[in-house]
């Protein structure tokens, strides 16, 4: 994780207003996230990963080639996206473990009450609720929001303890309600230079484990082990002097957390 400078936003999120005036005109396929193009990536693979047709990906971005380039940030539509069918897997289990609801996965896979699945079945994953903060201030994540940041913790905090994976997302959290951050999960993880795992081309690597959804939905549900706090930093990893001026909330395994 970088310094974040206040008023500084990474290129795509100028044109944050257009694309958000388009997405909610008639036709217009809903945004869940944006993704950074990495070396070998094209749309017709892009729309495979994510369960979307290669039309959905093209009307989204306004482009209808394969001309993309790397580091180039494409916003995915969120219709969903395909799972795998594993050994114990139950409608109910993948309905938990991707944050949507059993009701949602029968009506979008034709599935009658009590269907029983097999090894290897595709699934279509669609999300159970928009995202949003209530009046109590909760925040309520699309299915594509919750697996972005379950892929955030894994990318940067897979070998640290629960706590400390439950910490990473609390930060994201903390920085949608903090006044200069953006107000979108896909926002403040794609913010510039934010997180390393993001410029880096890691992120977009994870497959999120059950640990890591089980942090993002501590998280979601609470629990905040950082204090309120919006950066945090290996010591060991990062030179960077204005990070060690920021004030020390905790130290969870080998993250320090600021404010």
């Amino acid at each position: 994780m970088q310094p974040k400078f206040p008023f500084h936003r990474p290129p795509f999120l100028a044109a944050l207003g257009l694309m958000l005036a388009l997405a909610f005109t008639p036709g217009w396929p809903a945004l869940a996230w944006v993704y950074r193009v990495q070396p070998g990536d094209t749309l017709f693979l892009l729309a495979q990963r994510y369960g979307v047709s290669l039309q959905q990906l093209e009307d989204a971005n306004g482009i209808y080639s394969d001309a993309l380039y790397i580091g180039q940030d494409l916003w995915i539509p969120d219709q969903g996206w395909y799972y795998t069918v594993a050994p114990g897997d139950t409608l109910f289990s993948v309905a938990q473990r991707f944050g949507t609801t059993v009701s949602a996965l029968q009506d979008a896979n034709g599935l009658s009450a009590g269907a029983w699945l097999w090894v290897g079945q595709k699934l279509l994953i669609v999300p159970a609720s928009t995202g949003s903060s209530g009046a109590s201030g909760a925040v309520q994540l699309t299915a594509g929001e919750r697996y972005l940041l379950a892929q955030l913790v894994q990318a940067e905090a897979a070998g640290e303890p629960f706590e400390g994976q439950v910490a990473v997302a609390a930060v994201v959290l903390n920085r949608l309600r903090a006044p200069g951050f953006p107000k979108t999960i896909p926002g403040v993880i794609y913010d510039d230079w934010a997180f390393e795992s993001v410029y880096n081309g890691w992120l977009a690597q994870q497959i999120p484990s059950d640990t890591a959804f089980r942090a993002v939905d501590s998280a979601l549900s609470g629990w905040d082990p950082t204090g309120g706090a919006l950066y945090y930093y290996n010591p060991k990893k990062t030179d960077s002097g204005w990070m060690r001026t920021r004030p020390v909330t905790t130290v969870i395994g080998d993250h320090v957390f600021s404010r």
